[in-house]
Order: C-alpha cells, then sequence, then structure tokens
C-alpha cells in the first residue's frame, strides 16, 4: 500500500468526520481510528458516541495523544480524527493556555504520517470564520489549530475542505506557509491552499516569471536560489560552486568560434566517448531545464508521477502541458529515500531527481531502474551528479534499461550559470523524437565548447568534487552542534537543515545579511532550509549567526 496523507478540513457539522471516513475506507485495508480527544460533558459523550456508532465494527479505535506512535504502529489506513481535539489535549496537558511556546506542538504534527505504511486520513477544524475571539487561551487555541493545519496541509498529498456535506479538493500551496501559532493572523480562515496528490492540468500559466499575478502553486513552481539573494548578502541559496569558472572552461569560452553557426554532431560525439554511447545516443540542451519542456511535447506522457520534493522546472513544464501529475513523497523518516513501491503503476512518466535537489539523496541506481519498464519514461535529473567521485552512481550507462533518459547539466561544478549548456542520453528512438521537437541550431557555439571542456578535464572534476566534499563534511559537523538544528548530508554541495520556525529563521538570517533558500519545493516541510556549501569563514559566520538567532 503506498503510503498517502490526506487532511480533510470543514467547520463544525460540515460533514467533515463522515467525508474523512468514507476517504479512509476506501483502500478497502483495515482501518484505525485516532481519537484524539476526551469526553469532559454529556454533550460531548453524545457525539463521541454518535461518531462510534457510525464506525464499522471491524475499525480499531485507539484514544491517545500520542498521533505519531499510533500512526507508525498501525497498519492499513489510519484516521486521526481531530487536529482541534488534539491541540485542546496539549494544551491541558502543558498548560498552554495562558503562556508557553506552541510551535512545538505545530512542528510535531508535521511529520505525524512520517513512519505511515498506508493512507493517512487527518481531520482538521476550520477556525476562525468568526469575530475574533475575546479570551486569550481561545485565541492561542485558534491560532495554534490554523497554524497546524497549514502545516499540514504543507506536507499532505491531498486536502480537501469540506462545506454542507460537500467536498473540494483545493489546489497547489503557496511558498511559504506559516508554521507557528505567531504566524497566523488572528480571525484569519487558517486555510492555505495545499499540495495536491494528483495535480490537475492548468490553463492559466503566468509565463516564466510567474510573478504577483500568478496562482500561488505557480509563484512556487517558478523559485529559484538567485532570485532570493539581495545584493551584498553572504549567499548559501544558490548552488553554483565558485565565483568563476575554472580555467579550462575559460578558455572554451574565448576560443569559441561564434563566427559560425554550431556543430552539434561533433559534441555529440565528445559526449558518446565520454559516456560510452554513440552519438544517436545524445540530445545537446540549451541548460538541462530544457529536457523538461521537451519531454512532454515530443513523449507525450498522459499522467506523471514526479518523486517529491525536487527541482520544480519539471512540474512547471508537464503544468504548462497540462499533463495528470501526482506527487510521490520521499521517505523523510529514512534520509528522504526514494520508494519505488509509492509510484502508481498508471504513471507512464516518472521524473526523480539524483543526487536530489534539495534533500542531497543519492538514491542506488538500481531504485531507479526498478521504475523502468516497456512504455514508460523515467526521466533522471542527474544536474548534481558531477559532485560524485564514484561514476558508477550514473545511469548514464544504462539507457539499455526501457524509457531511461538521463538529463546532465554543464552549470553547477563549472560556474557557467549564464551558459545555458547540458545534455542527455536516451535510447536512439527516444533520442530521436526529442531531437525533432528542437529549432535548428539550439545550443550555441559558446554552450558546446563549455560542453567539450567540461568533459575534457576529469581529474580536475574528481579532485574539485572531493574538495567540496570535504567542506560540506565540516559544515555538517558545525551545524550539528547548534541546539535545535538537524543536519541531513547528502551528496551534493548544499546540506538540508531543519530548524523549528523555518521561515522566521530564514527571515531572522535574512535580516543579518545570510541569505539561505527557504521551502519553495512541494512536499518539503517549512521547517526545512537548503544550505549551499561554502569555506570555513562563511560556514562559521552562518553558524555563529543561527546560535545568536535560536
Amino acid at each position: 500500500m503506498t503510503a498517502e496523507l490526506i487532511l480533510v478540513i470543514g467547520g463544525t457539522r460540515s460533514g467533515k468526520s463522515v467525508v474523512a471516513e468514507r476517504l479512509a475506507a476506501e483502500p478497502g485495508d483495515t482501518v484505525t481510528y485516532v481519537a484524539t480527544g476526551t469526553v469532559t460533558d454529556p454533550e460531548m459523550d453524545h457525539r463521541v458516541a454518535a461518531h462510534r456508532a457510525r464506525r464499522p465494527s471491524t475499525w480499531t479505535t485507539v484514544e491517545t495523544a500520542d498521533v505519531a506512535a499510533a500512526i507508525a504502529e498501525a497498519s492499513g489506513t489510519v484516521l486521526v480524527d481531530s487536529v482541534g481535539t488534539w491541540v485542546q489535549a496539549r494544551m491541558d496537558a502543558e498548560d498552554l493556555w495562558e503562556d508557553g511556546d506552541l510551535d512545538g506542538v505545530v512542528s510535531e504534527a508535521g511529520s505525524w504520517a512520517d513512519g505511515a505504511t498506508g493512507r493517512v486520513v487527518v481531520v482538521a477544524e476550520q477556525v476562525g470564520g468568526g469575530v475574533v475571539a475575546t479570551g486569550r487561551g481561545t485565541r492561542r487555541w485558534i491560532d495554534t489549530v490554523g497554524a497546524l493545519t497549514q502545516t499540514l496541509s504543507a506536507v499532505a498529498d491531498r486536502v480537501v475542505l469540506v462545506v454542507a456535506g460537500r467536498m473540494v479538493d483545493l489546489p497547489a500551496a503557496p511558498v511559504d506557509p506559516p508554521v507557528g501559532p505567531e504566524a497566523a493572523e488572528p480571525g484569519a480562515d487558517g486555510v492555505v491552499p495545499p499540495h495536491g496528490d494528483v495535480v490537475a492540468p492548468h490553463s492559466d500559466n503566468a509565463g516564466d516569471d510567474a510573478g504577483v499575478g500568478a496562482p500561488a502553486g505557480e509563484r512556487m513552481l517558478a523559485a529559484h536560489g538567485d532570485t532570493m539573494v539581495p545584493e551584498g548578502a553572504l549567499d548559501f541559496a544558490v548552488n553554483v560552486w565558485g565565483d568563476r569558472p575554472p580555467a579550462h572552461i575559460r578558455r572554451a569560452l574565448g576560443d569559441a568560434a561564434v563566427g559560425r553557426y554550431p556543430n552539434l554532431d561533433e559534441t555529440r560525439d565528445v559526449v558518446a566517448g565520454h559516456t560510452g554511447l554513440t552519438r544517436d545516443h545524445v540530445v545537446l540542451l540549451a541548460g538541462a531545464a530544457e529536457a523538461f519542456w521537451l519531454v512532454p511535447h515530443a513523449l507525450r506522457p498522459t499522467h506523471a508521477a514526479i518523486v517529491h520534493p525536487t527541482f520544480t522546472a519539471p512540474e512547471a513544464a508537464l503544468r504548462a502541458c497540462d499533463v495528470r501529475i501526482t506527487r510521490v513523497p520521499r521517505d523523510a523518516a529514512n534520509g528522504w529515500a526514494l520508494r519505488p513501491d509509492r509510484v502508481p503503476d498508471d504513471a507512464d512518466l516518472v521524473v526523480v531527481g539524483n543526487p536530489n535537489n534539495p534533500t542531497g539523496t543519492l538514491d542506488e541506481p538500481s531504485a531507479i531502474v526498478s521504475l523502468c519498464r516497456p512504455g514508460r519514461i523515467v526521466l533522471v535529473d542527474e544536474a548534481f551528479m558531477d559532485f560524485v567521485t564514484d561514476n558508477r552512481s550514473s545511469l548514464t550507462g544504462r539507457v539499455d534499461m526501457p524509457g531511461l533518459v538521463v538529463v546532465r547539466s554543464v552549470t553547477k561544478l563549472w560556474a557557467v550559470p549564464g551558459v545555458r549548456a547540458g545534455w542527455l542520453v536516451a535510447d536512439p528512438s527516444i533520442a530521436e523524437r526529442l531531437r525533432a521537437h528542437q529549432q535548428p541550431w539550439p545550443v550555441s557555439t559558446a554552450a558546446l565548447g563549455v560542453i567539450s571542456a567540461s568533459l575534457s578535464e576529469e581529474s580536475w572534476r574528481l579532485d574539485t568534487a572531493a574538495g567540496i566534499a570535504r567542506r560540506r563534511t565540516a559544515m555538517v559537523r558545525r551545524l550539528e552542534r547548534i541546539p535545535g538544528v538537524t543536519v541531513h548530508d547528502g551528496a551534493a554541495n548544499f546540506v538540508l537543515v531543519e530548524v523549528d520556525g523555518g521561515p522566521a529563521v530564514h527571515r531572522a538570517l535574512l535580516a543579518r545579511g545570510i541569505a539561505v533558500r527557504p521551502s519553495t519545493f512541494p512536499l518539503l516541510p517549512p521547517r526545512c532550509l537548503r544550505v549551499a556549501v561554502r569555506d570555513a569563514a562563511a560556514t562559521e559566520q552562518l553558524a555563529q549567526t543561527l546560535e545568536e538567532i535560536l
């Protein structure tokens, strides 16, 4: 059974519990009903009895406030009812009605479903729709339930709003949902559009800029680190290594014969020689991202499974082509590992990053290859593979597998994001279809020179990658010494950091002249920040600033 989190939101007597029970029964598995409230009066006792009578006798009921443990111990489907009663129980138990830190209560709920093996349905009250409460305790409860609901929304596969017994699937999430009670606006409805499991096609795309007028989900997919670094800030947000290209890349740029048309065949031969394939396997690209737009136009997938959190360009391209999308969550509780069993059987396109951005995860090639089958394209984004010294981790030599397409970027390690250079390898029949959808001379002479040069100095690449890995290890060790900070090491030139109140920490760092990458990735919890590897002095400045903030 594929793990899946569904959040059901509704007001009092909206029918949300009935809808949640129906969603819990859908998979046909055993169901564990987690009751988080306690009976405090006869009217509450009557409500509980009505709920219990409505549920099938085969369901198991667990009354507990330890929701994460109940989910981890259950087999099959779990139904948690409800967020509001759980918050009330926690506030009672820890005497939080008047004072005390509620951020921990909110962040705890964001990882409830990490240990799930099946569907998890969580019921949440739609709070704050009326006047602002006059009592401090009530306001704190409303703010906490609202913020917690937004946190669950940010990690849910599907979110539905229930009104008058009818449910409405909500669209994609905004860039920066609040994660603590202090971020919730008193009196607001507390509902933020979520990440959906199945993302509906969009026809209101806002173009490459996806500016203020664009839907929130479009703005999220268009967010990139290069736009997040104010002038003069210490940059940990952009994951390009170095301030300038290495000497052999600079020479290639200087020697580029821009007075003649590009000769793509020469460079395809260089890539073929490097990968042990033929020219027919190779497609040259104006940046690796071009591949994500070529695939839906040339290969016409109907159902794409994107393993999230990951680079957002593939989803943006697929949405622009009205392709049905399923977001497949990585296993956060197991080092953000790929779970091939979570990929829908009917997906005819699977997109996975390796090493993955933003988690840094390096999946075993065998796990990715297991996704290949006739009639399916498996698109592997290896934009950060040049930071890996073990060449066996790359799948460029496995394009004999059905439908495997491997994309490489010539940007990150060589500090040439403005050149827009990349390439991919695939079965010749697939590569030919992709090339047919490119314009004439799709890659500039300068970019061709950079591609060839990047493959000509393997010893430089290996030495540089090893040096970056040593700096990354030093960064991990330094950040791990900071109380309240959890660091996920990886295989690329960045690490993933978890900290309570992630958006607030991001803003506090910016105010002190340090830019990191906030969680603008689907299915990445707001508490996560991506931090690029830098030198020891910069790392120490970041660490000391975090210690001051936390």
